[in-house]
């Protein structure tokens, strides 16, 4: 007994010691994919590379699964080969006599532009740049870029106004924006300042101004507030001269909204509408609407009022010379009724 488990022993030690089999074919692993795995590319010819961690290959193929294999290019432990990568979700197949692997890369036929800056700001103008010709825009909307509260708030009164947003910091103008608003905004147009002092301070209006345009300022007591102010001003609605100035901190509401929540006196409306049937006259003596008695578009800038002139198929209903053979109109009305 013991004697045979000697020689089993032996017969072990021999085999163990004898040749070992050459390596396989997969000892190798394949990493640094590209395109990465769940990346998305544009759909046509696409570049595909791996680098092989293991034994160098000598020889690969790379394809589409569904499609005819191409043979790659072997450049040391880098492998590479460009496909043909049609639209939608493909599976990757690279298969090296030392490694093989298979990813998933989603192709899109859409093109795909990239607007970006050095930082935020820059990237706020690039956008601006990519949106309006010089002197093309007839006011800005001007957030803070270091919290995305009112500039998000912002968003729809840029739309509205026909004008960039554009960002600063809480006490200057950074450079990039200084030079966007002097390209595309025209020479004395509006910018809109969103947040009382405490988000873009004094010396921000004061750099406005002094780029030669005209500062605005939409302040609540919080970034609720101020939002609430900003969808106003898309209704037409101007902050006065005693609160436009307001701090965020200081929790006073906004003297404009409490005017138009309070109403105005019925009788005061009359004297305002008979003053509106006689209007003013332009150079050719065509009656035109006195934009500080029409309630339509009583507190509007002129690019707004325009724009509400051409909506109106006859004129303003409050004001035009025809008004007098219709009958009244309520006594407020907003744009968004005409829209």
């Amino acid at each position: 007994m013991r004697r045979g488990l000697a020689g089993l022993t032996v017969m072990a030690l021999v085999v163990g010691l004898g040749p070992q089999p050459d390596a396989r074919a997969d000892d190798g692993v394949l990493r640094e994919l590209r395109p990465a795995p769940g990346g998305v590319v544009s759909a046509g010819e696409v570049e595909v590379s791996a680098v092989v961690d293991g034994p160098e290959p000598s020889e690969a193929t790379v394809a589409v699964r569904g499609r005819d294999p191409v043979d790659a290019t072997v450049d040391g432990d880098e492998v590479r080969a460009t496909v043909d990568m049609p639209a939608g979700s493909n599976l990757i197949d690279v298969e090296a006599d030392t490694a093989s692997r298979t990813w998933r890369v989603g192709a899109s036929d859409v093109s795909l532009d990239r607007l970006a800056g050095r930082d935020r700001y820059a990237t706020a103008a690039a956008i601006s740049q990519d949106s309006f010709d010089d002197d093309e825009a007839p006011a800005a909307v001007l957030a803070r870029g270091d919290d995305f509260a009112d500039a998000l708030a912002g968003a729809p009164l840029a739309v509205d106004a026909g004008g960039p947003l554009l960002l600063a910091e809480a006490d200057r103008l950074p450079e990039a924006t200084v030079d966007e608003l002097d390209r595309a905004v025209q020479p004395g147009g509006e910018v809109w300042l969103l947040g009382g002092e405490v988000a873009l301070d004094a010396a921000v209006a004061d750099a406005v101004a002094d780029a030669g345009f005209e500062p605005i300022r939409l302040a609540g007591a919080t970034r609720h507030d101020t939002a609430r102010l900003i969808a106003e001003a898309l209704r037409g609605e101007r902050p006065s001269d005693d609160t436009a100035g307001e701090d965020d901190a200081a929790g006073e509401d906004d003297a404009a909204g409490e005017d138009d929540a309070a109403g105005e006196d019925d009788a005061a409306e009359e004297d305002d509408t008979e003053e509106d049937d006689a209007g003013e006259s332009d150079a050719e003596g065509t009656a035109r609407p006195s934009r500080r008695r029409c309630s339509l578009l009583r507190g509007a800038r002129p690019m707004r009022s325009r724009r509400l002139r051409r909506r109106l198929p006859g004129g303003c209903p409050c004001c035009s010379p025809s008004r007098a053979s219709s009958p009244r109109p309520p006594r407020r009305h907003s744009a968004m009724s005409i829209m």
